[in-house]
């Protein structure tokens, strides 16, 4: 009888030993990629209280405090003009109306930029009014600067500066610490090419005179790269009308502006992008009727088209600025159909590459690795062999 069991049992032992332990792990078999990890969609936020819907009024992330600052914006023909500042985190997901006592006077069409190593955001130009042909755009020239640790705007009435002008391209050279500002509409309806730098330390504008240059235009984006210590400017029209495809690269130690010809058109009609140093790529999204988000990659030199099944609803001029300590891409408001309708919705978006591609010799097939043991098991296959043992030993004694 004690044979007939400790037969039964060594049996039962080999059969459960001849099962492939690959078959009793508990292995996902499905995509090794979790979904969340490469879903690159946008959020929409929802902050419970956000500043009222507007146009052309740029963002800057300011890097010390970890917040996005507001100011100002256009609400249409006729409607006038704002002069409020907000700030907004990430990561309380809450807007906050600064309500500085001085602030610039209301405009839009203007340009910001953050200066890291002084910890302001520098606002250069902005609208007046713009008026029937001949007299056209009446602007700004002025130069403020806002520090969020003490919600003061403060004049700063640099000696020198450029010429009164709307929708330049503006952004902050790290590496150099300059402001670099270019183009523009100046006052009446005459369009820039022009090239100038501000060091805040100094409170000076330089107008640079680089040899070669972009040509004349107005809302063009431009983003600094600080990846390769560059500028990198696109689009912008001339006439209102036509839109320019064209990429150009600015180097500040040489002067140099270069036509970087990508082997992708970027979008025709940016007027404002943000520059990723997460990922190395500018950020663009919308405009002229488009709900794609474009993305730039220097190192390849090519714009690429990402379709979102979840993204901002279609819209013009809203604005982008890219938070480093969340590594997410903050968008605001907007217009549709020329000031109809005035947005103020927050989106937050966090780029993911694609997952890479795995190309194979046609000569050889590459096996995936194992799959992991799950310990249960083993611990199971441990407790089988050795109740072998003991069967085997006991069947000896018999």
């Amino acid at each position: 009888m004690r044979k007939r069991i400790s037969g039964g049992i060594l049996v039962i032992a080999l059969f459960l030993l001849a099962i492939p332990v690959s078959n009793l792990a508990h292995v996902d078999t499905g995509n090794y990629m979790s979904s969340l990890e490469y879903d690159d969609s946008w959020i929409e936020m929802s902050p419970v209280i956000a500043p009222p819907g507007r146009g052309d009024a740029p963002l800057v992330y300011d890097s010390e405090s970890d917040v996005v600052i507001l100011f100002g914006g256009l609400l249409g023909p006729g409607r006038g003009k704002l002069n409020d500042t907000w700030a907004y985190s990430y990561e309380s997901n809450t807007w906050y109306n600064m309500s500085p006592s001085i602030a610039p006077d209301g405009r839009g069409a203007y340009m910001f930029a953050y200066d890291s190593e002084s910890h302001r955001a520098i606002l250069f130009s902005g609208l007046i009014r713009k008026d029937d042909p001949p007299t056209g755009h009446v602007c700004y020239n002025e130069t403020w600067a806002y520090d969020y640790n003490s919600n003061t705007w403060t004049d700063l009435k640099p000696t020198t500066m450029p010429t009164p002008r709307v929708y330049p391209a503006m952004g902050y050279d790290e590496e150099s610490d300059r402001i670099i500002l270019f183009g523009g509409i100046l006052e009446g309806t005459t369009v820039a090419a022009d090239t100038w730098a501000y060091d805040y330390n100094t409170n000076t504008w330089e107008n640079m005179n680089p040899a070669t240059r972009p040509s004349a235009r107005f809302a063009a984006a431009m983003a600094y790269n600080s990846a390769v210590d560059k500028m990198i400017l696109t689009g912008g029209t001339s006439d209102g009308v036509t839109g320019y495809t064209d990429t150009w690269s600015y180097d500040y130690d040489t002067n140099t502006w270069t036509n970087l010809n990508p082997s992708e058109p970027p979008p025709d009609s940016a007027m404002y992008m943000t520059y990723d140093a997460e990922d190395d790529i500018c950020i663009f999204f919308g405009e002229a009727g488009s709900d794609e988000t474009k993305i730039y990659n220097y190192t390849s030199n090519s714009w690429r088209s990402l379709h979102h099944t979840t993204h901002p609803p279609t819209r013009e001029r809203c604005v982008l600025a890219y938070d480093e300590d969340s590594d997410r891409t903050i968008l605001f408001g907007g217009v549709i159909r020329m000031f109809d309708t005035l947005l103020n919705d927050t989106w937050a978006y966090d780029y993911q590459p694609p997952p890479p591609t795995t190309t194979t010799s046609p000569t050889t097939t590459t096996e995936p690795p194992p799959p992991p043991i799950d310990p249960i098991w083993l611990a199971v296959g441990g407790g089988v062999v050795l109740l072998v043992i003991v069967a085997v030993i006991f069947a000896r004694k018999q």
